[in-house]
């Protein structure tokens, strides 16, 4: 049988594999390290990062409330009295927010530069704190005119009782975290809120390292 010219002209390709053969014999091989040598992935560092976060926040609260309390605390067992400073009157000796310290002193030993802390009135519900420009004494009473370093125009004349207070120093901001812990809110967001996010950061230490010593128990039993 005659063989048609198609298929006698029709040709085979037949690929071969050869495993020794390298595409590109000047390349360097990299070895993969197994599975068991890769470095665990931390899937809770984002966790950890948070907590270290919101730890850091807490602690910062904290801090600032014990410096506050240290403010209003420390200076009444030494006998002194702190005042918030609400104003700036007397800008820049004593700051807006500062808490000024003032001690008991006899008002005839007060001399005029020194600043102290006055009620203007008697129905005057925050003292004054400004400079003393001048004084004078008339029948045994000693009466001050002061002013406030950043204000232009004196205040009126009053009569000191036997003992006044006079400024000793003041801290800065701090009578910021004062006044605000003072308010609802501020013992609200100073004291309750980093209480609670401390003590919930606490319960869930205690609930991981009840969970680790569970799963060491059961591998240990295994």
């Amino acid at each position: 049988m005659r063989s048609s010219p198609s298929e006698t002209s029709r040709s085979f390709i037949v690929f071969v594999h050869e495993p020794s053969f390298n595409p590109f014999p000047h390349s360097a091989s990299v070895a993969l390290p197994a599975p068991e040598q890769l470095p665990p992935v931390h899937s809770h560092s984002f966790w950890h990062t948070g907590q270290r976060l919101l730890s850091g926040i807490c602690l910062s609260l904290a801090l600032v409330l014990l410096v506050a309390v240290a403010a209003g605390v420390v200076p009444l067992l030494m006998g002194w009295r702190p005042f918030v400073v609400v104003s700036g009157s007397m800008e820049p000796t004593i700051h807006t927010g500062a808490v000024a310290l003032t001690r008991p002193v006899s008002s005839q030993e007060l001399q005029v530069g020194d600043v102290i802390a006055y009620n203007p009135r008697g129905d005057a519900a925050l003292p004054v704190i400004h400079r003393i420009v001048a004084l004078s004494d008339r029948n045994g009473t000693r009466f001050v005119t002061t002013r406030g370093d950043a204000n232009h125009a004196e205040d009126a004349e009053v009569a000191l009782p036997p003992q006044a207070l006079q400024v000793m120093g003041s801290i800065p901001l701090v009578g910021f975290a004062v006044y605000s812990a003072a308010q609802s809110l501020g013992t609200l967001l100073l004291i309750w809120i980093p209480l609670l996010l401390l003590a919930g950061l606490w319960l869930k230490d205690q609930i991981v390292r009840l969970g680790f010593a569970w799963r060491r128990t059961e591998r240990t039993g295994a």
